[in-house]
């Protein structure tokens, strides 16, 4: 595990350092660096990430002309930082536990999501390491400690949304409909559904059971659990 003194190594925090250092290392040639330069205000006004701006750029590396895309970027962010990069699977994720970490327009606000709650403390993804501006804080609410890891900041928008409505719908499912100690799993919800006991009408399900089924359909998953 990489330890916190990592998270403040000085490293590009504007889209124009981060080409110029490319440039610089030999990743880009000087002529890419200047046309990606014009392409950047565009993608700077929609507030995305500098190191997302760059992966816009199209660019490709000078001698192997590989292309400088967001999976590039993220592995050049965490090392120039020592943060890893998460690797989230959404059907371990323990929704409702997440979510409460904090609330969705905090999280929004800071490019980040809690991914996991366990004895050890809190690990929150985040899109870039902006962390001074509400680690501290968060922190001190929780009463635990928080571990950061990188996410992509499509995950991170994706992430954001879905967690959070899974979470209502969870709770709302909870309320209406699965207050029963037979119901666990995936399986059994679609056996509820064949038995008729879940219709069209119990929203809050049938929203979690697609959810499911586009992750299960996405990652071909044979075993899906609601935690």
């Amino acid at each position: 595990m990489k330890t916190e003194k990592n998270t403040r190594i000085d490293f590009p925090k504007t889209a124009a350092l981060i080409l110029d250092e490319l440039c610089r290392m030999g990743e880009v040639d000087e002529s890419q660096m200047k046309v990606a330069l014009l392409k950047c205000s565009k993608w700077q006004a929609l507030g995305m990430p500098p190191h997302e701006i760059v992966s816009k750029c199209e660019l490709s590396h000078k001698i192997t002309e590989k292309a400088i895309d967001q999976n590039y970027m993220m592995n050049w962010l965490s090392r120039r930082t020592g943060i890893d990069i998460a690797e989230i699977d959404p059907l371990k994720i323990k929704v409702e536990e997440v979510t409460s970490v904090m609330s969705l327009a905090f999280a929004k606000r800071n490019g980040i999501i809690a991914i996991d709650v366990n004895k050890f403390g809190i690990v929150i993804a985040m899109s870039w390491p902006n962390e001074s501006a509400w680690k501290a804080s968060l922190e001190q609410v929780v009463n635990k400690p928080i571990r950061l890891v990188l996410a992509t900041p499509e995950q991170i928008r994706r992430y954001q949304q879905e967690f959070y409505n899974l979470s209502f719908s969870v709770k709302g499912a909870k309320q209406e409909h699965l207050q029963r100690s037979d119901v666990h799993n995936f399986e059994q919800l679609i056996e509820l559904g064949g038995r008729g006991d879940v219709d069209a009408n119990d929203k809050h399900v049938v929203r979690i059971v697609d959810w499911l089924l586009q992750y299960a359909f996405e990652q071909r998953a044979s075993d899906i659990h609601i935690e």
